[in-house]
């Protein structure tokens, strides 16, 4: 890596707004460099950011140590958008980086995190009791991180998308956010498919699942397939994970316990509403709330 270089594109969140695919997207352009690991960032003391602390710094910039001269060195720490202090963090250790920020309906997107918790817990959760416990994932705070971010970078160097663009236009949104950063797109750029929140149908079958996906096994398979162009990998990924798992249905289980689903539709409506004022969409219309 060139001396002195610092990552200068976050994708920040929040979690389960499509920033995986998003990131693995990008990573295809000539000009961005992908740090090794998606999201390398320490969220919650933001150590890595502080030269101070050799260590974490050090092994943090590791990430980005074989870049050559990509326009943009790019991580994906999707959590950073849960601390809010991380704007003024990140600002403070890069100023001239540009900020990216996934946002979701915040029903749907409670409903998906539950899964993802379920997931790397591997305990099965009762979503409508979290819900009634107020437990910190039900209550993401959307316009507060968005805001911090605006405050901190400025509205010109930050882009604010939505998952439902991204689920029913990722290509233009793609496009956008290539614009945003001054990029040409390439003529074989590939979009690539979604992540989707799944169950495995059995046991068996998780463990198999688990197997085709890990991290060594992923990376061998989509260099062979890359080499002979035999077919878009990521494709195949999708292909065997709906094989072999079901679809979460965490969001139908909100929308049947009618105390608890008007319960977030009050809980979220004003920062809709603010939202909607920040990024310029009617979101309170779009999402009816």
């Amino acid at each position: 890596m060139q001396q002195n270089r610092l990552p200068n594109l976050f994708i920040v969140g929040f979690p389960k707004t499509g920033t995986t695919t998003l990131f693995d997207t990008l990573a295809q352009h000539p000009d961005i460099f992908p740090s090794k690991r998606k999201e390398p960032g320490d969220w919650e003391n933001l150590h890595h950011l502080n030269k101070a602390n050799n260590f974490c710094y050090a092994e943090y910039m590791k990430n980005f140590e074989e870049a050559v001269n990509q326009r943009y060195l790019m991580e994906g720490t999707t959590r950073y958008s849960l601390n809010l202090s991380s704007a003024k963090t990140l600002k403070g250790f890069n100023g001239s980086a540009k900020i990216v920020i996934g946002i979701r309906e915040p029903i749907s997107y409670i409903a998906s995190l539950c899964f993802q918790i379920e997931k790397n817990t591997k305990r099965e959760r009762d979503i409508n009791e979290d819900i009634k416990l107020g437990l910190s994932y039900t209550k993401p705070r959307f316009y507060e991180a968005v805001r911090s971010y605006h405050e901190e970078f400025g509205k010109e160097n930050v882009v604010v998308y939505t998952f439902d663009s991204f689920l029913t236009s990722a290509r233009q949104l793609t496009t956008e956010i290539l614009t945003f950063l001054d990029l040409e797109e390439p003529s074989d750029f590939n979009v690539i498919n979604n992540n989707l929140s799944r169950k495995p149908k059995t046991k068996f079958h998780g463990s198999i699942n688990q197997f085709l996906h890990n991290a060594v096994i992923s990376k061998t398979i989509r260099n062979l397939l890359k080499k002979t162009k035999f077919y878009n990998p990521e494709t195949i990924k999708q292909i065997v994970a709906r094989a072999l798992t079901n679809k979460v249905n965490y969001y139908n289980q909100i929308v049947e316990n009618e105390e608890n689903f008007i319960h977030l539709k009050n809980q979220f409506r004003e920062d809709v509403r603010m939202l909607s004022e920040t990024v310029g969409q009617n979101l309170s219309s779009k999402w009816d709330y």
